[in-house]
């Protein structure tokens, strides 16, 4: 009788988060992460990064009260940078991602970033249509990298933020030729759909790798972990589902994104946006800008 009582007490005490964090879709939170990396310049110290991932954005919800309440957020924020970490879109938009064109671009229109919005693409968009989704997310004004090295002049120095492409599951993340690339570059912002490509990273590097696609584990119970991701072959996802991780001198920070994928629900898993600051190992007084 004393373990049904006890029982009993532990499920009522988990039914509000499951009411809150499963049947609320509206709601969501922006949590401020602050991180050290050696090598982050100190004029580049006071940016503010806005991380945004997994929006899963379809015909059937981009309409909704989540979205114009998330624009609102943004432009309350005044971010200096926007990264989008993939899926974007849905993959219900197979083969239709340019029908969400219209409310896409005047979704995005609205939302303010000093020196720009900048995207990467996910497993969704591979599927729905790679070249599709670029047009749609190109459209609105985003900077999509593939593959791709972008370098933002910023308070007179360089801002180095290179973007991952997403692959064939038979591909691996990052070809020999693209870690070359990235071992060469100092203190980098990598932007990843997925967290995967962490582990291919040198450890003796600084980077810092901002990635999604875990949605937190979608499931976060305390005899859980790794949520749903322990029951598929997916030991990096299992490991990495959220959170900020440093091996050696590279560090990982996964979002668990805005959207529901496939599942539809949550459970104590909160829909967020993450506000970064990103500081330097030790700080000194920044340097006067260089003429551009």
């Amino acid at each position: 009788m004393r373990w049904r009582k006890g029982k009993g007490i532990k499920i009522a005490a988990l039914l509000p988060i499951l009411l809150l964090t499963s049947f609320c879709p509206d709601l969501f939170s922006v949590f401020e992460r602050n991180i050290v990396l050696p090598g982050w310049r100190p004029e580049h110290a006071s940016l503010r990064f806005l991380v945004i991932s997994d929006l899963h954005l379809r015909a059937g919800n981009i309409g909704d009260l989540k979205y114009s309440a998330m624009v609102q957020a943004v432009n309350r924020i005044r971010p200096d940078f926007i990264f989008l970490l993939g899926d974007t879109f849905g993959f219900e938009q197979h083969h239709t991602i340019h029908e969400l064109n219209e409310a896409f671009v005047k979704l995005f229109s609205q939302m303010e970033a000093k020196h720009g919005i900048y995207a990467v693409m996910g497993n969704h968009e591979f599927f729905s249509g790679l070249d599709a989704s670029r047009a749609v997310l190109e459209n609105a004004g985003i900077t999509v990298l593939e593959d791709r090295l972008e370098v933002p002049r910023v308070n007179g120095y360089p801002l180095l933020i290179y973007g991952l492409k997403e692959r064939s599951p038979k591909e691996r993340f990052t070809p020999p030729e693209i870690l070359e690339l990235l071992r060469e570059l100092p203190s980098p912002l990598i932007l990843s759909h997925r967290p995967d490509p962490f582990l291919e990273l040198p450890s003796g590097k600084s980077f810092l790798m901002l990635a999604g696609h875990t949605h937190g584990g979608l499931f976060r119970l305390p005899f859980l972990k790794g949520g749903i991701f322990r029951f598929y072959k997916s030991e990096v996802c299992a490991k990495y589902t959220y959170g900020h991780f440093q091996e050696n001198a590279k560090q990982l920070l996964v979002t668990s994104g805005m959207g529901d994928s496939s599942y539809y629900t949550r459970i104590n898993v909160p829909y967020e946006m993450i506000l970064l600051t990103i500081r330097p190992e030790n700080p000194v007084r920044a340097a006067q800008p260089v003429p551009e």
